[in-house]
């Protein structure tokens, strides 16, 4: 009998890794910039209190929205890929990075949008930083 396995490719004929390794990746590379983005934004909220003295309900409630949606995808990763997330697989930012080429250009460009908002509030960050 033989086996119809077909390995993914991209545009390029460069090989994919499988969809349930790059859902993984892409929901660990999701958390940890929504905790980037959940710390650069708290740290947006202390200078904004430094600066003028007043923190709007809504930038806490962006925060509070943020921690929340971290935890979901904490809770997500824990779920439903158990063994991979116990033995810690691909959790430093660096193997995360060597697998990027692996990922579907749909893949890639979704994280790039995400760095992208990082990207951001850093400048953000930066411009309060200056006042």
């Amino acid at each position: 009998m033989e086996q119809a396995h077909q390995q993914r490719m991209d545009v390029n004929d460069t090989p994919l890794m499988p969809i349930e390794d790059e859902s993984y990746l892409c929901l660990l590379c999701l958390r940890n910039s929504t905790e980037r983005i959940t710390m650069l934004y708290f740290t947006y909220i202390r200078l904004r209190q430094q600066v003028s003295g007043d923190t709007p309900t809504v930038l806490i409630g962006m925060l509070l929205v943020l921690q929340e949606k971290r935890n979901s995808l904490q809770e997500k990763l824990e779920s439903h890929y158990p063994e991979k997330m116990a033995a810690g697989l691909w959790h430093d930012s660096s193997e995360q990075m060597s697998k990027l080429d692996s990922l579907s250009d749909e893949s890639r460009e979704s994280l790039q949008q995400i760095c992208i908002s990082e990207i951001r509030m850093v400048v953000l960050i930066s411009e309060m930083a200056n006042r």
